[in-house]
């Protein structure tokens, strides 16, 4: 029984498009090698510490792929919480339970990104709410000022963000960044 992400994969494969299929390995990961969720109980995303973990894999991709610089994942210290944080629990918190939501013990690493020594590289992000985590934990953002996140290709994001507003794609010339990027990443 074919589902829209088989399809994609199919898709994809039969089309030579370079891509990652992080779905196939969060969903036999579950866990990194020490033991941190990547997903949630309580949230539809992954948890902040596995967003760090597509960033960093995305970024050595693209590297490989193009042999360019990008963004790379610096943890300095591990730490944990028995509390979610940011949209760790995002589904929990719009169930409007009587009682509280069991909680997990989830991590919240200190990290940075480097920077490219390059002015920054013209990335074009099309996808869904999985997008803002990317977003949020600054992994956008650290490739350089001339990213753009096509929110369901409906709404077009750009740095700086709040500043730069939203632009509605059907109002948006969308072809011309297009045309632009060194990368353009979707996620499905």
């Amino acid at each position: 029984n074919a589902t829209t992400y088989t399809r994609h994969v199919q898709m994809m494969d039969s089309l030579g498009i370079h891509h990652i299929d992080m779905n196939k390995w969060f969903a036999a990961q579950r866990k990194d090698s020490i033991n941190n969720l990547l997903f949630g109980k309580a949230g539809t995303h992954w948890t902040v510490y596995g967003s760090l973990l597509v960033a960093d894999s995305l970024s050595r991709y693209l590297e490989q792929r193009t042999g360019k610089v990008f963004p790379r994942l610096h943890i300095t210290r591990y730490r944990y919480a028995d509390s979610a944080r940011s949209t760790d629990d995002d589904i929990a918190k719009g169930l409007n339970l009587l009682q509280q939501w069991p909680q997990e013990r989830l991590c919240y690493p200190d990290y940075e990104f480097t920077k490219p020594d390059s002015p920054g590289r013209k990335i074009v992000f099309i996808g869904d709410s999985f997008l803002w985590t990317l977003l949020n934990n600054g992994y956008v953002k650290a490739t350089g000022p001339q990213w753009q996140l096509w929110y369901y290709f409906n709404d077009a994001w750009k740095e700086p963000v709040p500043e730069s507003g939203v632009e509605k794609m059907e109002h948006y010339n969308w072809q011309q960044p297009l045309a632009d990027a060194e990368c353009v990443v979707i996620m499905y």
